[in-house]
């Protein structure tokens, strides 16, 4: 596939639909991607964030309300791509169910090589499968990666000198009675869930490469796709969530 970028003015950036850049893909570098999806009709966006995994930094980001959710696959593809194929994590949510079957090549002509897949264990068969995505709906999974992207900004592992993700970070609470996480009045939160997804995929690169490269033992080995432990171990294992 050629890829193609087109220039458009942005008078006002917090309603401007597409990709913004603050630094280009640079050679050598490992990337993750964050994808959160919506449907397109004006209201929630579909965001994604790119997330260099070599110097920690927030280096891109795509974001639109109005895009449906077959463009917005062909656009993850065309940024997935630009950034040395980078890693792409994307929300099993809903509408993101599509986004995965367009990427995944399950339907349409796209077929994105690196996608991250989450382990989930079938009862019926008693079997770990991996599975395109990652689940959000799911109450602690959500507060994990919540958690978990606090803790990487507060480090300084991750960061960010965008202005609306900022913003989105500062109105993203926890209701103190139902407990719920996600943005507060009418303030949206796609920025936050994907940059979250973004340090998803990003962690599991990272600590893979660390661990590889200190591990003693010959019988660990990860998915170059997935970033997952394989081998004797990972079979042995009861759970990575």
């Amino acid at each position: 596939m050629k890829l193609k970028f087109v220039l458009q003015p942005a008078n006002d950036l917090n309603k401007f639909c597409g990709h913004r850049v603050w630094q280009k893909p640079k050679d050598g570098h490992v990337y993750a991607i964050g994808a959160d999806v919506a449907e397109g009709v004006g209201g929630d966006a579909s965001c994604s964030q790119v997330f260099d995994c070599t110097t920690g930094l927030h280096v891109a980001s795509f974001w639109s309300n109005l895009i449906d959710t077959d463009n917005y696959a062909a656009e993850l593809y065309k940024q997935g791509s630009w950034y040395n194929t980078a890693f792409i994590c994307i929300e099993a949510n809903n509408h993101g169910h599509s986004v995965i079957s367009n990427l995944s090549g399950a339907i349409g002509g796209l077929t994105y090589p690196n996608l991250y897949k989450r382990i989930e264990y079938d009862e019926y068969t008693q079997r770990r499968t991996k599975k395109i995505g990652f689940v959000t709906k799911d109450r602690n999974h959500k507060a994990r990666l919540i958690d978990n992207l606090k803790s990487a900004l507060k480090s300084g592992e991750i960061v960010t000198f965008d202005k609306y993700t900022i913003q989105d970070l500062g109105n993203f609470v926890r209701d103190e009675k139902s407990g719920r996480l996600g943005a507060s009045g009418s303030a949206h939160d796609d920025r936050v869930m994907a940059l979250g997804l973004a340090w998803e995929q990003a962690n599991i690169i990272i600590e893979g490469q660390r661990t590889t490269k200190q591990s003693h033992s010959p019988r660990i080995s990860y998915d170059p796709q997935t970033g997952f432990p394989t081998g004797d171990i990972y079979e042995a294992e009861e759970s990575f969530f």
